[in-house]
């Protein structure tokens, strides 16, 4: 310490004490029998060489906030307690934190409450919305109605009528398939042609809520000699549309195949086959020939399924279209 200590001020045996100063005259301690009193701002950093203070003398407690001016650097700390730290650290005075320099455990008393509200989010109706920020922070949570996947209810018509969407309905998938086409007949030797399979159309996509659309179903064609009827025309109102199989032709003659039916309008559009097979397969089964015994072609088993020719007689009928909406 520079400049030079003037002890004055010493009183008599009775005080027993004495007072020392500086060469401004400012007193730096006094000491009596049981202590020694340093003035506030008496001593300055300037009057004390670097690691003459160590943790030793410093008793816990002793060193307040208030006494402590200006900032403390990162070189002037060797360790930090937790149970040191009181009040809130921001991020504005922390530069870099190495999580190997963290130890114990962090209670919830000692984070910050957010803005969000505490509780479970998301569950079997709704979907939980979170909001993270770039610090890692959940700044909001929410609940949202969960979208269920997929359809939920099917109706099926084979009949005309009338489909209305419930007021939550705003997409569908509709199946629209057409009426097989009716068998020949009184061919021989081999019998007469199958009626054709019907077309198919499928539609997936929007629809207005609370809205009717008008199905059609076409019928079956009959089995008739010697050419077969065609199958009738399905649809679902403009969206999806499919006609029927053609007629099934004798077979005195050299005839072609019956035409099939085909998907017109729709997300998906399928061609039934010239065997009688629809999408759903269906054609009717031949009559057993056993010389010139008649014989009547079976009628289509499943939707869209041509009838199958006679054997000296009739074809079978087709069976009849469907149109089926999942919602």
């Amino acid at each position: 310490m520079a400049g030079t200590i003037i002890v004055s001020s010493i009183k008599t045996d009775t005080d027993n004490s004495f007072i020392v100063r500086s060469n401004t005259g400012a007193t730096l301690f006094s000491v009596d029998t049981t202590s020694i009193s340093i003035p506030d701002g008496s001593i300055t950093s300037a009057m004390i060489a670097n690691g003459t203070v160590i943790a030793a003398d410093v008793a816990d407690g002793s060193v307040t906030n208030a006494k402590l001016a200006g900032s403390i650097t990162s070189d002037k700390i060797t360790s930090v307690s937790n149970t040191a730290i009181t009040g809130n650290i921001i991020s504005s005075q922390i530069t870099s934190v190495a999580n190997t320099q963290l130890t114990g455990v962090i209670t919830g008393s000692q984070i910050a409450n957010t803005a969000v509200t505490a509780g479970v989010y998301g569950g079997s109706s709704n979907s939980a919305l979170i909001t993270i920020d770039a610090q890692g922070r959940v700044t909001s949570a929410s609940n949202v109605a969960a979208t269920a996947g997929g359809f939920s209810n099917m109706t099926v018509f084979t009949s005309p009528g009338t489909f209305t969407t419930p007021a939550t309905t705003t997409q569908i998938k509709v199946t629209v398939v057409g009426g097989g086409g009716g068998g020949g007949g009184i061919g021989a030797p081999a019998g007469g042609n199958p009626g054709g399979g019907a077309g198919t159309a499928i539609y997936v996509g929007p629809v207005t809520a609370s809205t009717p659309y008008a199905v059609t179903v076409g019928s079956g064609g009959a089995g008739t000699a010697p050419t077969g009827s065609a199958g009738g025309t399905s649809s679902f109102a403009s969206l999806a549309s499919a006609t029927g199989g053609g007629g099934g032709a004798p077979t005195l003659a050299p005839s072609p195949s019956a035409a099939a039916g085909a998907g017109t309008a729709g997300t998906l559009l399928l061609t039934g086959g010239s065997n009688g097979d629809s999408a759903f397969g269906g054609r009717g089964r031949n009559p057993a020939q056993s010389g010139p015994t008649p014989a009547i072609g079976g009628t289509g088993g499943n939707y869209g399924g041509g009838g199958a020719g006679g054997y000296f007689d009739t074809g079978g009928a087709g069976a009849g279209g469907v149109v089926i909406v999942e919602f």
